[in-house]
Parts: structure tokens; sequence; C-alpha cells
């Protein structure tokens, strides 16, 4: 009854609607998987613009969409807390000040990932000089070393709050997480929704509350 879908824009000028919704095969996208997409604008039609990655206990594995699980690049985590969510997606490394301090050999993609481990929201940034073959693209000795961390709001670190959702949008580089705190009696839980900015240096955009 359940499956994740991939959204499709429709065809100006025609009758198609303007999105919609194709179930995606399980066998391509096992739960827990994440997709890391790169700006649609800028890859061909042809191609899904997109890597595969899942949480491990000590890492994260990335893969092709499409390819096999086992093909997996696996990324260990070098230090800090073990990631309890994941986003990433696929930028331009000039894009991003978080990558200054990390070799690129040439390499014009880079993969981001998001994290969240109870605490903070870690940023990391691994160059991609092949995205076609991830155990050359990826260099050697690629770890999920965070450069620097989304700024949450003070009540979230205190613990007051824990984050729900992470989603990462590669066009304009919008973070978004949904905050939640749990009610207390018959209280309501209250949820925010928080934006962040990372091209250049990370920077909040501030929250609202969701629309539903």
């Amino acid at each position: 009854p359940y499956a994740v879908f991939r959204a499709a824009a429709g065809v100006r000028g025609s009758d198609s609607p303007p999105l919609t919704f194709v179930a995606l095969p399980r066998t391509n996208f096992p739960a827990g998987t994440v997709a890391f997409c790169e700006d649609s604008l800028l890859v061909a039609p042809a191609s899904t613009g997109c890597l595969l990655g899942s949480l491990m206990e000590d890492g994260i594995a990335v893969w092709h969409y499409g390819g096999p699980r086992t093909d997996a690049v696996i990324l260990p985590f070098e230090s800090g807390r073990p990631w309890q969510s994941l986003a990433g997606a696929l930028m331009r490394c000039d894009d991003l000040a978080v990558q200054a301090a990390v070799p690129r050999a040439g390499a014009e993609r880079c993969l981001v990932l998001v994290g969240w481990d109870g605490e903070r929201l870690p940023l990391a940034v691994t160059p991609l000089s092949n995205i076609t073959d991830l155990r050359t693209g990826i260099p050697s000795g690629a770890a999920v070393r965070p450069r620097a961390d989304a700024p949450l709001p003070t009540a979230v670190g205190e613990g007051a709050w824990t984050v729900a959702a992470l989603h990462l949008q590669p066009l304009g580089g919008r973070l978004r997480a949904l905050l939640r705190r749990r009610g207390v009696g018959a209280a309501a839980a209250e949820e925010e929704l928080h934006s962040w900015s990372l091209l250049g240096e990370p920077r909040a955009l501030g929250g609202r509350p969701p629309p539903w």
C-alpha cells in the first residue's frame, strides 16, 4: 500500500497535469534509501542525475540509482556522534564555502551530506571527479568529515526539539528540516519548518509553522 514516488513536471502547453508521480521500484529504491540528486537543469534529460545512499552503523553507503546496493562505496564516519537521519545532494563545488578545505583534484561536482546526530546538523563534502565510476571518482581515503554545522535554534541544542525530517534541494542549496517538540500532557506536539542556505557559508533563513 505504500511506495516512494518520483515527481516529474508536465509538458507546458499540453493537456498533461503540471506534476505527475511515478512509483519507484522497490528493488531500485529499498526502504531507508535517500536520493542524492543534482539540479535537473544541469543534466541531460535521459540522465537520472542522482546517486542513492543509506545510513549504516559506521558510515554511509553510496551507489548509483538503478544499480545494486552491493556495488556501494562506503564513506565511514570519521568522528562524532552517529547520524540518525540523512539528506544529501550533488552540487557544484565552487558554490560551497565548506569545500574550501577539501582537496578537489579537479572535481566540479561535490556530494554534500547533511545529518542529524541528536544534537547538531553536521555538513560533510566529498568531491566527485568521476560520477559514472564511484570507486575511482570518490577520493581514496574519503570519509564523512563534517566541515561545518547548519546553525540550529538554541532550544534544539538543549534537547527541547528534535529533527524529524531533512531535505536538501540541489537548486539553490536550500536545506530544510522539520523540527518537532513533544507535547506535554494533553498539549499537542509542536512543529516548525526551518530553512538554511548552503551556498557560500551556511546561514539560517528562519523558521515557521508548517503549512499542514
